[in-house]
C-alpha cells in the first residue's frame, strides 16, 4: 500500500510574522539533542549528572519501567516502540544511568549498519553496572553491527561520569572529572571527530555559555530542568528568551524562529538524570515534552514502575496535553514555519501566558520532592509519590487554554447527542475545523439540487493545496450520500476534529479529502433520497443528479489511490433471523467486488485490508462483520458484498482505485441512538486510515 502515493504543494505561511529573529540552518531533525554530562565534584548534589533535551521527529514518547535481569531500568522509549529494546535515556537499578546525542562528524562506513543508538543503550542498562562495564560492552561490540555513530553519555553508583564518542569501528572515552570545569556538552559532533564537521555548533555555543553561569561546583539540576532546557536565546543574536513577551500585550503575536535554539519545535523531551547517594535514590526527571510545555516529574527505579500517565496508551496521555499545547504555542506547521513560536503566549503584559504558572507548579514540585526524598521512603512510597506528581502535572496541562490551539466541539457534541447537525450548523463548523487547523483547507466541490453547496475538507501535512504530490497516498472518504443515514455525517466531523488536533501521524503518510455530506437536501427533509427523489447512490453510471457528478468531479480531479463510502444499514432483518444469523455487528465493511475490477486489488482488499480493519475495529471495543448483503429466500442468498457497477464504491473502483465502504448499525428512526452510532463510525474511520497508513 505504501507504493500508491499522493501529493500537494505548499502554500502560505497562514499567519503574519509580526516581530521575528530568523536564523539559517540548523541541525537535522532526527536524533539532534543537546546533553551534558556532570561530575560528582561539579555539581551542588555531589553526584553525577546527565541531561538530554531530546531532539526527534518522534514526538511522542513514553517512560517504561523493564523488569530485566540482571539490571530493571527505567526507559525513555519512542511511544509506539515502547518494549524497552530501544531507550532514548534510562537509569537502571544499579544506578548507571545514559543519555546520547548522534555525532555526525564520526567514521561512517556504507553499507553499515547505522541508527541503533537506542538498542545500544537499552543493552547498556540491562547489563551495565559501571561506567567501566559501558566501555567493555563497546569494545566487545565493535564491527559493522554495532550500528553507533553517537556521543553516549554516562554515570554510575560510584561517582563515575564520562562521554564516550563511538561509531562501529571505535571510541573515544573522555572523563568528566578530567576537565577543568568537571562537565561536557555535547550537541551534534564529537570532540574526535573530523574538524568543522557535525551540526549543532550554535546550540553548543549556547549551552556552554549557560554553564559557564555555574560557580566551581554548582551545577544544579533544577537549573537545568527549569531554565536550560526551555532556553530560548542565540548566542549570536539580541532577541528575547523564553520571558521575552512578558512585558508585551497579548496581541498582536511575536514570532521566534527557534530552529537553533535549545528548546526547538522537534523536542520531544527533556530528561535530567541525578546519581544517588546514600540519603537518597538517583533520580529521572522527565519534562513529557517540548520543555516549554510541560513541567518535569521525578521517576526512580526503585519503585518498580512508570506512572499511567507516561507509560499507558498508545499515546501517554502526558504526551497528548503537551502537544496540544505545543500546537497552540506554534500553530503552523507549512514548511518550516513551525520553527516559529508566538512569545505572548508563553507571557505577555496582561498575564494571560501559561508559562509563569507552569514554572510555578514545577517549582513546588521541586520543593515538594526534596522534602519527600528526605523522609527516606520506600518503594511502594517512591511509586505513589511519582504517581501523585504525574497526575498533578497532567491536570495543569489540561487547564491549560491556548486561543485558537484547537477546534471546538462538534454541533453532535455540544447538544449531547439530542439532535443531529443541521446543514447551518455544518456549514459553519466546516469553517471552524479549516480556521483552526494550518493541515487542514476547506472547498465547495459543487451545489444540491435545492442550492446547498457541499463541502470537501482537503487535510494534508502542507496544508491550503490540492496539487498532487509524488510521495504519498490519496485517499478520498464520502459521507451521507443517502439523506437518512447520518451518522457518517456526524463522525466525518468528530474525525475532522481529531485530525486537526493531532492527526497521529497519519498526515505523514496520506493526503485526505473527506466529504462530510453529499447530500445535504436529503439530510435536511430527512429521507434517502435528494430533492429530485433520485437515489444517490444508484446513480454512479448515469450520473444525472448535481451531487453525484460533484463527487466523480471531485475524484476524476484527485485521482485518488483510496476511495471510502459511509452508509447505515438496519440493526436486524427477519430472514436472516429465521436464517440463523443476526445482521446487527455496530460496523461492516466491504471491498470492491466488481469482476471488471483489476484481481489483485480485488484480493489485496478482502484478504489484507479486510482482515486488518476488523481486527483494529473489533480491538477498539466496537462488534465488526465483514459487509454480507441478501438473505432468503434461495433468489437473495447471501454473499459477501455487492457487485452493482452504479454505487460509488464499485464505479470508482473500475479506476483501479482501492474502493470500500462502511455500513453502520441504523435504527428504522434514524435519529436514534445518534451518539453511539456516531461513536462506531469513528472508530471505523480512523481504523480504516491507520490500517491504509501502515
Amino acid at each position: 500500500m505504501g507504493s500508491i502515493k499522493a501529493s500537494v504543494l505548499v502554500s502560505g505561511m497562514g499567519f503574519m510574522v509580526v516581530a521575528a529573529w530568523m536564523v539559517g540552518g540548523g541541525a537535522p531533525a532526527a536524533g539532534a539533542c543537546t546533553t551534558a554530562v556532570v561530575a560528582s565534584e561539579a555539581s551542588t548534589t555531589g553526584t553525577p549528572i546527565l541531561w538530554k533535551n531530546r531532539d526527534t521527529p518522534v514526538l511522542s514518547n513514553k517512560v517504561v519501567f523493564v523488569d530485566e535481569a540482571p539490571f530493571a531500568y527505567l526507559c525513555l522509549a519512542n511511544a509506539r516502540a515502547d518494549s524497552g529494546r530501544s531507550c532514548f535515556a534510562g537509569l537502571n537499578e544499579a544506578g548507571f544511568a545514559i543519555i546520547n546525542t548522534v555525532a555526525y562528524n564520526v567514521p561512517e562506513l556504507a553499507g553499515e549498519v547505522n541508527d541503533r543508538e537506542g538498542i545500544i543503550q537499552a543493552d547498556a542498562l540491562r547489563t551495565c553496572r559501571t561506567v567501566d562495564d559501558f566501555q567493555r560492552y563497546l569494545e566487545a561490540n565493535l564491527g559493522p553491527e554495532l550500528g553507533g555513530q553517537t556521543n553516549i553519555g554516562v554515570f554510575d553508583a560510584d561517582g563515575g561520569a564520562a562521554l564516550f564518542e563511538v561509531h562501529n569501528h571505535g571510541f573515544e572515552r573522555i572523563d568528566a572529572a578530567d576537565q577543568p570545569s568537571g562537565y561536557l556538552v555535547n550537541t551534534n559532533f564529537a570532540r574526535s571527530g573530523e574538524d568543522g564537521e557535525g551540526e549543532g555548533y550554535i546550540r553548543f555555543e549556547r549551552a556552554s555559555e549557560l554553564f559557564r553561569t555555574f560557580p566551581p561546583g554548582g551545577v544544579d539540576p533544577e537549573v537545568i530542568l527549569h531554565n536550560f532546557s526551555r532556553d530560548l536565546r542565540h548566542p549570536f543574536l539580541d532577541d528575547p528568551g523564553q520571558g521575552g513577551g512578558a512585558e508585551l500585550p497579548p496581541r498582536p503575536p511575536v514570532w521566534i524562529n527557534t530552529r537553533d535554539r535549545i528548546d526547538r519545535p522537534f523536542t520531544a523531551s527533556a530528561a535530567v538524570i541525578v546519581g544517588g547517594n546514600e540519603e537518597r535514590p538517583a533520580t529521572l526527571w522527565i519534562i513529557p515534552g517540548e520543555p516549554l510545555t510541560a513541567a518535569a516529574i521525578p521517576l526512580w527505579v526503585e519503585s518498580g514502575r512508570s506512572p499511567a500517565a507516561l507509560s499507558e496508551g498508545e499515546r501517554a496521555p502526558l504526551w497528548e496535553e503537551s502537544m496540544r499545547i505545543k500546537r497552540g504555542l506554534r500553530p503552523s506547521r507549512i514548511g518550516h514555519t513551525g520553527d516559529y513560536l508566538d512569545l505572548t503566549r508563553l507571557d505577555n503584559a496582561e498575564g494571560s501566558g501559561y508559562l509563569p504558572g507552569l514554572l510555578e507548579t514545577e517549582s513546588s514540585i521541586f520543593a515538594d520532592t526534596a522534602a519527600f526524598l528526605a523522609g527516606r521512603p520506600g518503594p511502594e512510597e517512591l511509586g505513589d509519590y511519582q504517581e501523585q506528581v504525574a497526575d498533578r502535572v497532567l491536570g495543569h496541562l489540561q487547564s491549560i487554554v491556548i486561543e485558537g490551539s484547537e477546534p471546538p466541539p462538534t454541533p453532535l457534541e455540544r447538544n449531547d447527542g439530542a439532535r443531529l447537525t443541521t446543514y447551518g450548523e455544518l456549514s459553519n463548523y466546516l469553517r471552524e475545523l479549516a480556521a483552526a487547523g494550518p493541515e487542514v483547507d476547506l472547498r465547495p466541490i459543487g451545489v444540491s439540487g435545492d442550492g446547498r453547496e457541499i463541502g470537501a475538507l482537503f487535510f494534508t501535512r502542507r496544508a491550503h493545496t490540492g496539487e498532487p504530490r509524488e510521495d504519498k497516498l490519496k485517499v478520498l472518504i464520502s459521507c451521507q450520500q443517502h439523506g437518512n443515514e447520518p451518522s457518517g455525517k456526524e463522525a466525518a466531523l468528530e474525525l475532522a476534529r481529531q485530525l486537526v488536533v493531532d492527526d497521529g501521524g497519519l498526515l505523514d503518510h496520506l493526503d485526505l479529502v473527506l466529504v462530510p455530506q453529499v447530500n445535504p437536501d436529503g439530510s435536511e427533509a430527512g429521507t434517502r433520497r435528494n430533492a429530485a427523489d433520485a437515489d444517490l447512490n444508484r446513480n454512479h453510471v448515469i450520473l444525472s443528479e448535481p451531487e453525484v457528478l460533484a463527487l466523480h468531479d471531485l475524484f476524476l480531479d484527485w485521482m485518488p489511490e483510496v476511495t471510502l463510502d459511509i452508509h447505515e444499514t438496519n440493526v436486524s432483518k427477519t430472514s436472516w433471523m429465521n436464517a440463523g444469523y443476526l445482521k446487527d455487528p455496530t460496523e461492516q465493511f466491504g471491498g470492491v467486488s466488481n469482476l471488471n475490477i483489476a484481481e489483485e486489488l480485488r484480493a489485496l482488499s478482502a484478504e489484507v485490508i479486510e482482515p486488518d480493519v476488523g481486527r483494529r475495529i473489533r480491538d477498539a471495543g466496537v462488534s465488526y462483520h465483514e459487509y454480507i448483503v441478501g438473505g432468503p429466500p434461495e433468489e437473495k442468498r447471501l454473499r459477501f458484498s455487492t457487485t452493482d457497477i452504479n454505487d460509488s464504491r464499485q464505479s470508482m473502483g473500475i479506476y483501479n482505485t482501492l474502493s470500500f465502504l462502511f455500513e453502520g448499525k441504523r435504527w428504522d428512526d434514524h435519529t436514534a441512538h445518534i451518539a453511539s452510532r456516531t461513536a462506531g463510525q469513528v472508530v471505523a474511520m480512523r481504523s480504516f486510515l491507520e490500517t491504509i497508513a501502515a
